[in-house]
């Protein structure tokens, strides 16, 4: 699973049968998260491997917004860890074993996280909430 969140909620998210490596990082940016972003947006994310992955910084400039890396083992000023938590909790009520039925229930897993909740983890990673 992938995705990203905004103060309003998540914004883009995908299921894929494989690992998370750049290619599958790279389409993902390119496909779901640089359609969503808005120009003075600015992305967070952690250390992860496929972050680094060629062109990703640059198609998420081009829309208007900047990348803003976090230090190394810094999930407690990642606002999508405890969005992770829910969703993984959301998809463990339902017990979704198959493949064809998880990214049914990751995309409801997903629309489950709100507004309040993503301004609450907004803020207590410690970023100005407005």
């Amino acid at each position: 699973m992938l995705g990203a969140l905004r103060l309003t909620g998540p914004v883009a998210e995908a299921t894929v049968e494989a690992p998370t490596d750049s290619e599958v990082f790279r389409i993902f940016v390119k496909d779901s998260l640089v359609p969503a972003l808005r120009k003075g947006d600015v992305v967070v994310w952690d250390n992860l491997s496929p972050h680094r992955a060629s062109g990703v910084v640059e198609a998420i400039e081009a829309r208007g917004a900047r990348v803003m890396p976090l230090s190394p083992y810094s999930p407690d000023f990642s606002p999508i860890e405890p969005g992770w938590s829910k969703v993984k909790q959301a998809m463990r009520r339902v017990e979704a074993r198959e493949m064809e039925h998880l990214g049914n229930v990751a995309g409801l897993a997903f629309a489950s996280i709100t507004a309040e909740d993503t301004r609450g983890w907004f803020k207590k990673c410690g970023y100005r909430v407005h």
